[in-house]
């Protein structure tokens, strides 16, 4: 029963989802555009912080690109239990699902 469920919420979720079309193309472009970015900053820092990242492995780019992960994890983490409550508030499915025995 509660397989059931999780798939429901899954399935809605990604109907909703796939309803934006622009979005993952957004998306996709946005992530591309900030590891391009942090490429070009690399090829111009070269060298020189280096001696910093030596604790690291030394390697700027994957230093940064650890970091936007890390970074884009932890905001998901925190953002989707909000916008998951405030999405239900908008679409008038909030009620609903806090009636339903769960």
């Amino acid at each position: 029963m509660m397989w059931q469920k999780i798939v429901a919420f899954i399935k809605r979720d990604f109907s909703i989802t796939a309803s934006y079309r622009l979005s993952f193309f957004f998306q996709f472009f946005g992530i591309f555009f900030s590891v391009v970015t942090f490429h070009f900053i690399a090829k111009l820092f070269g060298k020189a912080a280096v001696p910093y990242l030596e604790s690291y492995g030394g390697d700027y780019f994957s230093f940064v690109l650890i970091g936007i992960a890390f970074s884009d994890y932890l905001g998901v983490g925190l953002g989707s239990f909000a916008g998951t409550i405030r999405e239900g508030q908008m679409l008038g499915t909030l009620e609903a699902m806090l009636v339903t025995p769960t």
